[in-house]
């Protein structure tokens, strides 16, 4: 008996199925941890499953500006990095801005790692060390006189339920990112919703943005918390957390250590040679103008781990290179080869030979290093770039009289 013929027709195993990556960028996130979480994922799919059409899922939570869009960091990676930098590496992408399929094939050849550096049009996009200024995201209703309830921020930040931002615990209090005492605002965004331990943890500091990464941080840090919520299922409420006395002078300072080495990527070498002297001084200072304190507690260690971190930024920003003659040849050299009187072989000599060796920063000699080997791949690109990176080592006088951050 003969088989019925269907116009069905028979399927690979495995043929065009899509491989997914999700992301949903939390309001801690913001464009570069975000764009490198991204980066990694694209990467090591590409890797794990080589040849398989990937897709790119993004969400984003919280990240509004005053009118009701995205802010900055949301739309300039949904803008920007996605389709510019990603997409090629992908099959299709979906963001709350735009979905896409790639009409060419996706490559394959996804760089190790992915590099990011200052707006070509000067655009401040860091913190000003040297100033030391308050500053916070975007406002959202900001005159107004009273916070917003902790189900409006909940909502804003894309909790279903009112939680702890870290651990999900509960129940909650409502954290300023920018301190009232530094002039911070009752905006919706400027509000993280943390559970008693973590809010007493959670640093009272000038910068906003220091806030939310070390909301990040400790997120990732202390994560086996949610698993262990999810696990007891728990029916009862935990006992609320007792006042902890002061810790000792060296239990604290380790403990600064350790969050300097794991949130700011201090190195062994950060605390030894001459300038720690110098960082101890500028310390106390941005401790004292640029910190705030909260529920009376002298010592957090999210805090005066900023202020250290602040410090040595600042002295690294005026000591960035030990000879400045280096860096001012390197920057005749750069602008003659944007105008085609100089060679590219002369300027790679220079910067390797001259201009790496008197930096202080490794990271700094690693971003010339970059620079110089992209030098065949984008020429006038490169060499905009490596101009604003190889100018941000020149040494920054502050104002004169001024006695504090």
């Amino acid at each position: 008996m003969s088989k019925k013929k269907t116009n069905r027709k028979k399927r690979r195993p495995g043929k065009d199925k899509l491989v997914l990556i999700y992301h949903d960028m939390a309001v801690y996130e913001d464009f570069e941890r975000c764009a490198n979480r991204l980066f990694e994922m694209v990467r090591d799919c590409a890797r794990k499953f080589p040849g398989k059409p990937r897709g790119l899922f993004m969400d984003v939570q919280g990240h509004r500006n005053i009118e009701g869009g995205f802010d900055h960091d949301a739309w300039e990676l949904m803008s920007e990095f996605i389709p510019n930098v990603l997409f090629p590496y992908l099959t299709e992408m979906s963001t709350p801005l735009l979905h896409a399929r790639n009409g060419k094939a996706q490559r394959e050849d996804v760089p190790d790692h992915v590099e990011f550096f200052p707006p070509l049009d000067g655009t401040q996009f860091e913190y000003d060390v040297l100033k030391s200024e308050t500053r916070s995201r975007p406002e959202i209703n900001s005159a107004r006189a009273t916070p917003p309830s902790v189900e409006q921020i909940a909502d804003y930040l894309g909790l279903s339920d009112p939680c702890c931002l870290i651990c999900w615990a509960t129940p909650v209090e409502r954290a300023h990112a920018l301190p009232r005492a530094l002039d911070g605002s009752h905006s919706l965004a400027n509000f993280a919703l943390l559970c008693k331990e973590h809010h007493r943890e959670a640093p009272d500091v000038a910068d906003a943005e220091a806030f939310w990464k070390w909301i990040d941080y400790a997120s990732l840090r202390d994560s086996s918390r949610r698993m262990t919520l999810i696990e007891e299922k728990l029916k009862v409420p935990a006992p609320e957390p007792k006042s902890d006395p002061e810790p000792e002078k060296s239990e604290f300072f380790a403990k600064v250590i350790a969050e300097l080495k794991a949130l700011h990527e201090w190195k062994d070498d950060d605390f030894q040679g001459g300038k720690w002297g110098e960082i101890l001084t500028e310390y106390y200072e941005v401790l004292h103008q640029k910190t705030g304190k909260h529920f009376g507690i002298e010592a957090k260690v999210s805090t005066h781990a900023w202020a250290m971190d602040i410090a040595r930024r600042r002295i690294s920003k005026n000591t960035r290179a030990t000879d400045q003659g280096p860096v001012e040849t390197a920057l005749e050299l750069v602008t003659a080869c944007l105008q085609d009187k100089a060679s590219l072989e002369e300027l790679t000599d220079h910067c390797t030979r001259r201009l790496v060796p008197v930096l202080s920063d490794p990271r700094d000699a690693e971003r010339v290093q970059y620079l110089l080997a992209d030098l065949g791949n984008d020429r006038e690109r490169a060499l905009q770039i490596l101009e604003v990176t190889v100018t941000a080592l020149r040494p920054i006088d502050r104002p004169e009289g001024r006695s504090g951050p």
